[in-house]
């Protein structure tokens, strides 16, 4: 996993240096930078692994107003993921939520979701909310991807588990944003 973006990220350079057209120097640009983030994404989640492994992981919870965390991941996934095919849709039922939580862990949780959820729905609807229930905030993402197959469905958030050898990714986001609402004593699921 470490391999594919770094070798892309080497070889496109070299590339780059080659060719004086702007269009392909511009294509290349695009690769390397689609390659950083792949890379960046994966030694994140490498680190975030071990640190729950060794029990490490920290929150550093601070009081935020959760409606500008919504509009913020909100509009980046809608301009980033754009899709002719998709349908991208948010519920945001507040004009203010005040809570306390680590907002870069909750950012994160949500993110691989949204990532999910983008990877597998080739048409259709994606749709990122949230709400208050029972006490608590609930987060969510539904979608028209394909599903998740009954015998896998135990697999879900175990770690390194992919439903699509070909699909980008690690099989590490979901295993990691359990372990962060387990430390928070909350509840993560899913419905197929």
């Amino acid at each position: 996993e470490i391999r594919t973006p770094l070798n892309a990220i080497v070889g496109f350079s070299g590339l780059l240096q080659n060719t004086d057209d702007p269009v392909e120097k511009a294509k290349f640009v695009d690769i390397i930078n689609e390659n950083n983030d792949t890379l960046l994404r994966l030694l994140g989640d490498i680190l975030d692994l071990s640190k729950i492994e060794s029990g490490l992981l920290e929150l550093h919870p601070e009081e935020f107003d959760f409606v500008q965390l919504y509009e913020s991941l909100f509009d980046m996934n809608k301009k980033r993921w754009a899709n002719n095919e998709v349908v991208f849709e948010g519920v945001n039922p507040y004009s203010k939520c005040i809570v306390f939580l680590d907002i870069s862990r909750l950012r994160q949780i949500w993110t691989n979701f949204l990532n999910n959820a983008i990877k597998y729905t080739a048409k259709g609807k994606i749709i990122m909310g949230y709400e208050y229930v029972s006490n608590g905030l609930k987060v969510y993402v539904k979608d028209t991807g394909r599903g998740i197959p009954d015998d896998k469905r135990n697999l879900v958030f175990q770690k390194f588990e992919k439903f699509d050898t070909f699909a980008k990714g690690t099989g590490l986001g979901l295993s990691i944003s359990k372990a962060i609402v387990d430390q928070y004593n909350g509840k993560i699921g899913y419905e197929s």
